[in-house]
């Protein structure tokens, strides 16, 4: 589930826990985890050429994104490329990125082996090359949590 179906989680799907970088509307949780975001393309991409990067100069080549998969059609992180791929799956951005086809901000435990075996390259740019998201345990409201669900909330935070 990808931004706005986020909200569609507790009552169309009926999830008893969610692991979310967006607060659905109205809801609390526990802050989890940081996910660090990388900007990277494949080795032979012509943005490697470059020696003082920037923002401006991500404009003119393609950008991976991945799609709001619910109604809010929700924005959020760079996205000022004109030419770009909207997918609806983190792995298909991963795939366009390696096939050399764009550049995409991943997160850092998806990409790092492929930097290190060099199948990737980070791109490093002078206003900065990294994001974040934070992931949110959200219990839901509207349920009684059982032992198994509120064990499985503490695990997850301990």
């Amino acid at each position: 589930m990808i931004l706005s179906e986020m909200n569609l989680a507790f009552t169309q799907y009926n999830a008893d826990l969610m692991i979310a970088a967006h607060m659905p509307l109205n809801h609390t949780g526990h802050d989890w985890q940081e996910v660090r975001l990388a900007v990277v393309v494949a080795p032979d991409h012509p943005l490697t050429q470059y020696t003082h990067l920037s923002l401006t100069d991500l404009t003119e080549y393609t950008q991976v994104v991945i799609r709001d998969s619910g109604q809010g059609n929700i924005d959020i992180g760079w996205l000022a490329s004109p030419k770009r791929y909207t997918v609806d799956h983190l792995h298909t951005a991963y795939q366009l990125v390696q096939q050399g086809l764009a550049y995409a901000w991943l997160p850092e435990h998806l990409i790092e082996k492929d930097v290190t075996n060099g199948t990737l390259v980070l791109l490093k740019l002078a206003e900065g090359d990294m994001q974040q998201a934070r992931l949110q345990l959200i219990l839901n409201p509207n349920k009684s949590h059982g032992a198994v669900i509120l064990a499985l909330r503490d695990q997850l935070l301990a």
